[in-house]
């Protein structure tokens, strides 16, 4: 009976214990992305692998059970010490791998025969985000004339941009006040900029809330600065900069040059002309676009169609994925970057990330990738010719028996490998110029 009621008292300690290590701070962090979840134990499993005949807990029944912790000597030989951080590192690795296995489904989802496409956004925070829904209190509607530049300071709430023919501006304001509180902004006009600004009252639970749906002329400049909420925009063909956190971002298309700088956020663009992406933390989708500027660190990016892709400064951790694209420069650390259609040139530096080019046009002129315990795979259309020179150290050039490969230099020398020749029958109409550090280079 002792044996049962201290088995039993030590189960309770163990589940109690757990939940105490219920992860601290409900910010999210820069420096890293730290994975907090709660530690669920299976308190079934346990229990069906402790063989006791269940009969001998029969004269538990009715019994008021009051344990006074000082007072069971049975526990005075026990010295109980879990150790968190080891438990807390499985749960850690064991999240990272479903993950990783749930992003790998999802990216390549097969329905019907048809191929889909879905990206995951997550980011480190307690609760949703704050957005207004429903029927609002109260909306109040407002006109503005001889406006060219609008700006919109924003929080709690959402923000939808409509174009029209008109050189008016027309707001509406609607307000979703929560427990007494009521919800309220100030607008100013000055030198034909309108300025917008939300003010914030009371806690998160109970905060006001705010949704923005302005239509303003073609042409107009907009600065949005918006945390916890969603902007929305179909054809634009204004300047825009955009400053979110903590938000979703959706355009049909943006004709001029914009800048969007996102933290833990999502943004989706149908077309842009010349964009500037940069924040942290955040997952940017563009479907078709003439020129991309991208920096930042623990982003996953998706293009499906640009012209020129430019990453001015090393980014890190995080993927891009690229379907067709012209031409690409820039540096990268802690990511993977694949390629499904080259059409012109490559110029780029890879760290401790994998480079996938799958295939590429027989116009391409040049490809050059420096990497560094980086994998680089190399597709090359058979009627290609190009020549290659290839360094590598701690690692080795392969090349598919499927090409016709002529070198005229190979050179093994301690861990350092040098390789140049041509790949192709016909006269080269491409350079491939390839290093490598503690890792290999295939081209298939």
């Amino acid at each position: 009976m002792k044996k049962n009621i201290l088995l039993m008292t030590l189960c309770c300690l163990t589940l109690f214990h757990a939940f105490a290590i219920e992860s601290t701070g409900n910010q999210p962090q820069d420096s890293a992305r730290v994975f907090k979840k709660k530690l669920n134990l299976n308190l079934d499993k346990v229990l069906d692998g402790i063989d006791i005949d269940s009969s001998q807990f029969m004269e538990l029944n009715g019994l008021n059970l009051n344990l006074n912790m000082d007072s069971i000597t049975a526990l005075n030989d026990f010295n109980i010490n879990i150790n968190t951080d080891s438990i807390t590192a499985l749960a850690m690795n064991a999240a990272k791998e479903g993950i990783k296995t749930a992003k790998s489904s999802l990216r390549n989802l097969n329905i019907d025969g048809k191929d889909y496409t879905a990206y995951a956004f997550s980011y480190n925070g307690k609760g949703p985000k704050q957005r207004a829904e429903g029927t609002p209190d109260r909306i109040e509607k407002k006109s503005f004339s001889n406006i060219s530049e609008i700006e919109f300071f924003h929080k709690y709430g959402n923000i939808i941009v409509k174009e029209s023919n008109s050189s008016q501006i027309d707001l509406e304001i609607q307000y979703f006040d929560k427990r007494n509180q009521s919800g309220s902004c100030n607008i100013t006009t000055s030198n034909r900029l309108l300025s917008i600004t939300t003010n914030n009252t009371g806690r998160s639970s109970s905060r006001p809330q705010i949704n923005y749906i302005i239509t303003v002329p073609k042409n107009i400049s907009l600065n949005i600065n918006l945390d916890y909420g969603d902007m929305k925009m179909d054809r634009f063909n204004g300047g825009l900069n955009a400053n979110l956190s903590y938000s979703d971002f959706s355009a049909q298309s943006l004709a001029k040059a914009a800048s969007v700088k996102a933290r833990y956020s999502d943004v989706k663009i149908g077309d842009a002309q010349d964009i500037t992406l940069s924040g942290s933390y955040s997952d940017f989708k563009i479907e078709k676009a003439a020129k991309i500027e991208s920096s930042g660190n623990y982003n996953d990016c998706r293009f499906s169609n640009i012209q020129t892709l430019v990453i001015p400064k090393s980014s890190s951790y995080g993927d891009l994925r690229i379907g067709t694209i012209g031409s690409m420069t820039g540096q990268l650390m802690y990511a993977d970057i694949i390629i499904d259609n080259l059409l012109s040139d490559i110029d780029i530096r890879s760290s401790y990330g994998d480079v996938t080019i799958r295939g590429m046009s027989p116009k391409v002129k040049t490809i050059n990738v420096k990497g560094s315990y980086c994998d680089v795979a190399i597709g090359l259309p058979l009627n290609m010719s190009a020549t290659f020179d290839a360094s590598l150290i701690y690692g080795d050039l392969n090349i598919s028996k499927k090409y016709t490969v002529k070198y005229t230099e190979s050179i093994e020398k301690g861990n350092k490998v040098t390789k140049k020749g041509q790949i192709g029958n016909g006269k080269p109409t491409a350079t491939i110029i390839v290093s490598n550090n503690y890792a290999d280079i295939d081209i298939r």
